[in-house]
């Protein structure tokens, strides 16, 4: 697949790669990254999270945990309350949501 190079995305990445300046996300920037990566990488596949939650976290700096009810497959996020920088934080956000797709 081909990522356009004026992708907000990548954008986002290459402004902030070099910077060490502390991002606290919250629940609406998680949401509104997850749908710009939902869109621009993975193609409106992915379904929302089920719940976010923010929260300090130690030896990891995000958790998806996968739920079945019956036929019914929910996911869950919970981030840590900050990162390096905001580059960082998508690189995670966009790892989690490859759980969130082996889960579908």
């Amino acid at each position: 697949m081909y990522i356009k190079k004026d992708n907000i995305v990548i954008r986002t990445v290459r402004k902030n790669k070099k910077k060490y300046d502390v991002f606290v996300p919250s629940k609406y920037l998680i949401t509104r990254w997850t749908n710009i990566l939902n869109e621009e990488i993975f193609n409106n596949i992915i379904h929302p999270f089920y719940d976010i939650s923010i929260k300090r976290k130690h030896d990891c700096h995000a958790e998806h945990i996968g739920w079945t009810h019956g036929e019914y497959v929910f996911g869950e996020l919970s981030m840590d309350s900050r990162f390096i920088n905001k580059s960082y934080f998508i690189y995670t956000l966009a790892h989690e949501m490859i759980h969130q797709w082996q889960w579908m």
